[in-house]
C-alpha cells in the first residue's frame, strides 16, 4: 500500500465534489416543491375562505330580509321591489349560485356548497313572491316564515363547515 499522492487527493476531492453536487441539486429540487406545495396550500385555503365569504354573505342577506319582514307592519302594503335589501339579497344568490363546486378543495366542502346552493334554489322560490303576494309583509311572513328560517339556518350550517374544514386544511400548512 502506498501513500496517496497529489494525484490521487485530486482525484478524491473531485469526487467528494461531485457527490456534493448532487445531494445539493436533490435538496434544491426538495425546497422547491416543498415551497410549491405551501403555494398550493394557501392557495387553496384562500379559495375556501372565498366561498365561505360569499356563503357568509348570503346567509346574513337572508337574516336581513327575515328581520325587516319580522318587523314590517301586517296590514301595510310594502313593495319590495324598490327596497335595497331584495336586490342585495337577490346579488348575493346569484353569487352563490355561480360558484364552482370544482372550486372547494375537499369533499366536505363541495357538500356544504352543494347544501348551500341547494337552499339559495330553495329561496329563489319564494323571495320573488315578495313582489307577487299583494305587497304585504304579514300576508307574506305569515306563509314563508318557516322557510326563510330554515334557508338561513342552511346556509348557516353551510358556513361552518367550510369553516371548519378550513381549520383542518390551516393545521397542515
Amino acid at each position: 500500500m502506498s501513500s496517496f499522492h497529489r494525484s490521487d487527493w485530486i482525484g478524491f476531492a473531485q469526487a467528494l465534489g461531485g457527490m456534493l453536487a448532487v445531494i445539493a441539486a436533490f435538496l434544491v429540487s426538495w425546497l422547491q416543491a416543498r415551497s410549491a406545495v405551501k403555494v398550493r396550500r394557501l392557495d387553496t385555503l384562500e379559495q375556501l375562505d372565498a366561498l365561505t365569504k360569499v356563503v357568509e354573505i348570503a346567509r346574513d342577506r337572508v337574516r336581513e330580509l327575515y328581520a325587516q319582514l319580522l318587523m314590517a307592519p301586517v296590514n301595510h302594503g310594502i313593495k319590495f321591489a324598490n327596497i335595497p335589501l331584495l336586490q342585495k339579497v337577490e346579488t348575493a344568490f346569484e353569487a352563490v349560485n355561480a360558484l364552482s363546486i370544482g372550486m372547494a378543495p375537499s369533499a366536505k366542502s363541495v357538500g356544504a356548497l352543494l347544501d348551500a346552493k341547494t337552499a339559495i334554489r330553495h329561496a329563489d322560490g319564494i323571495v320573488p313572491n315578495l313582489n307577487t303576494e299583494s305587497g304585504r309583509a304579514g300576508q307574506f311572513f305569515d306563509t314563508h316564515d318557516a322557510e326563510l328560517k330554515s334557508i338561513a339556518d342552511l346556509l348557516a350550517e353551510a358556513e361552518v363547515v367550510m369553516r371548519e374544514e378550513w381549520h383542518r386544511l390551516s393545521q397542515a400548512v
